[in-house]
């Protein structure tokens, strides 16, 4: 997937889109939008690459089929000033490749276990079906008033459902109306 420039809206065709990775701010605003025949096999975003203060904003994946691995970012503690901001995920779908713990291997993999190692404000997955993986959301260092994780269904877990580490004393989550079942460790 190539973009020519920021604040874009890419429809994806049928097929199977594999090995993507996006960085910097030519992904702010982007919208991605997935159609009934799309399959997504991971989306790595590496923050490390972001200069200091630059910021991926206002980015949306809406009706996105993932499979085996979902949207992950990387090397996120190289990189204190890379602030992720706005971020959304509507409708989505991911299907793991089973239930142990790996990289991407989640509908959702960010952060870091360090508080203050980076900023990541305002995230929002919603209407999400995640099964068949070794963890279904993982956040980590989040900032801001309006992080929410609302109205997913979680299945067939080898680890947490939702994970949320290192909250910033200002952070604040809001989960609410998720369905979980199937778990073999801790629902959060």
């Amino acid at each position: 997937i190539k973009v020519a420039k920021a604040n874009s809206t890419i429809k994806l065709l049928a097929g199977t889109y594999e090995g993507v990775e996006m960085a910097g701010k030519i992904a702010s605003g982007l919208t991605i939008q997935g159609t009934e025949d799309a399959i997504v096999k991971g989306i790595k975003c590496n923050l490390k690459s972001f200069t200091t203060g630059s910021e991926l904003e206002g980015m949306t994946f809406k009706n996105v089929s993932f499979k085996e691995k979902g949207i992950y970012f990387v090397d996120v503690a190289g990189s204190p000033w890379g602030f992720v901001k706005n971020f959304t995920m509507t409708e989505c779908t991911m299907t793991g490749s089973g239930t142990t713990v790996t990289e991407g291997n989640r509908l959702f993999d960010m952060g870091t276990d360090s508080p203050g190692s980076n900023q990541f404000i305002n995230i929002k997955i919603e209407k999400c079906t995640i099964s068949n993986v070794g963890q279904g959301i993982r956040l980590g260092g989040l900032t801001g008033d309006k992080n929410l994780i609302q109205d997913n269904i979680i299945s067939n877990i080898g680890h947490n459902a939702i994970t949320l580490r290192s909250v910033a004393a200002d952070g604040k989550v809001q989960v609410v109306n998720n369905t979980i079942s199937n778990g073999n460790d801790r629902a959060f």
